[in-house]
């Protein structure tokens, strides 16, 4: 979890970037953004696809073998990465240049956020880091260990597999496409950072956004497909 974490912080720095603008806050100012998910996506699915060439199942699978580790420490991570921020905020109090609210309250402020836009130096923004890299490029990945573990399994992925993981990644690539019109959503626009949104996003995102996968993979493929076929 903390590698796929590291590796995502170092592609932030060395992917070749644009830089956009986001929407202008309460104080007046407007942040800008390093915008390239994209690229990041891409390189992303390439490593794990070359890993797969190379390391053939345990590379593969390794998400769906480690799964309840995984779980484990993606909740921590969601506790430490929205904690500190909290935790420097409180210590700093209010600072001029910077969005923050404070509740009155630790717990509420751990909760829903103090600052609107936490950064390390001038760009790192740490909500768009987690939202745009951290949580998102992890969905498709965890769904392609759930299609390469059906395929190992069986000898063959199944239509419903195919389906599911396509239409998934349909959207997921829009996302990356669209990243600077995301910038401009509730998410980035006006969600302080906390930890419902840095759990979420790193925790809930890889597990529950991919359940559809998972199902598919452990029912039979005529109940798969029969499920799928519907919903389309």
């Amino acid at each position: 979890v903390f590698g796929w974490v590291l590796f995502h912080a170092i592609l932030e720095v060395i992917v070749p970037a644009i830089v956009a603008k986001g929407e202008i806050t309460p104080d007046g100012r407007v942040p800008m953004y390093r915008v390239h998910s994209l690229r990041c996506y891409m390189i992303t699915c390439a490593v794990y696809l070359l890993g797969v060439a190379v390391y053939g199942r345990d590379w593969a699978s390794a998400f769906y073998n480690y799964r309840a580790p995984v779980f484990f420490l993606t909740n921590v991570y969601g506790f430490i990465a929205s904690a500190i921020p909290t935790i420097v905020a409180h210590i700093q109090g209010e600072h001029k240049g910077i969005d923050r609210v404070f509740s009155g309250s630790f717990a509420y402020d751990l909760l829903m956020g103090v600052d609107l836009h936490p950064r390390i130096g001038k760009m790192l923004d740490l909500k768009l880091f987690h939202n745009g890299h951290v949580g998102m490029i992890s969905w498709p990945i965890v769904n392609l260990s759930y299609l390469f573990e059906q395929y190992y399994s069986l000898g063959y992925v199944t239509p419903g597999m195919w389906a599911s993981v396509f239409l998934q990644s349909m959207y997921i690539t829009d996302f990356f496409w669209m990243e600077d019109w995301y910038l401009k959503t509730i998410d980035i626009a006006l969600d302080h950072y906390g930890w419902y949104l840095c759990w979420g996003i790193t925790n809930w995102v890889p597990f529950m956004y991919t359940l559809q996968a998972r199902y598919i993979m452990t029912v039979s493929s005529a109940e798969a497909n029969s499920v799928v076929y519907a919903a389309v």
